[in-house]
């Protein structure tokens, strides 16, 4: 009677954990099913690594929960005889693994997305800050050529565009690293 009775705790305590952990994992699913896309923003990337990060580190705290309930269930499995009920804990099991497994890889997923979108948009960002003073500088410089007649001053011009030209075209790559970013 005693075994018989702490069988039953037994059981009913794991059905209340594996209940418990199952909400928990629907409500992250369904968190992680409204997860913005990703931006381009780097501010809206880095709040968004952020916001995964914590989440990460919340899965990382159930995952000892989950390692006790797998733990359990296998353990009840074992003393459950053949019938329906034991082919309904193996379903349960069987469940809750594929979603923990599905949403520990999607949170992988995103943050390895998200820390290849952050570095190529700081990448983007220290080009812009790079290449934006330099046309503002070849503005101001083409803005002062002027046609002229005077030879003098036409060679002079002639110059200082070659030279403009030349700095462009070293520039060139960093445009083209520019647009790929």
């Amino acid at each position: 009677m005693n075994r018989l009775q702490a069988a039953l705790a037994s059981t009913q305590q794991f059905q209340q954990m594996f209940d418990e952990l199952r909400t928990w994992l629907d409500d992250k699913q369904s968190q992680q099913a409204k997860n913005r896309p990703i931006s381009a923003k780097l501010e809206q990337l880095q709040s968004q690594l952020q916001e995964n990060e914590e989440f990460q580190k919340s899965l990382n705290q159930h995952s000892g929960s989950y390692e006790v309930i797998v733990a359990e269930g296998e353990s009840l499995l074992l003393s459950v005889p053949p019938g329906e009920e034991k082919k309904t804990l193996q379903n349960q099991l069987v469940e809750l693994k594929s979603h923990w497994e599905e949403l520990s890889k999607k949170t992988a997923d995103r943050q390895s997305r998200l820390k290849d979108c952050l570095q190529k948009a700081q990448k983007y960002q220290w080009h812009v800050e790079d290449l934006v003073p330099w046309i503002e500088d070849c503005k101001a410089k083409t803005s002062d050529l002027r046609v002229t007649l005077d030879p003098v001053q036409l060679e002079s011009h002639l110059l200082r565009s070659k030279a403009m030209l030349s700095e462009v075209e070293k520039r060139r790559s960093l445009l083209e690293i520019l647009n790929s970013a």
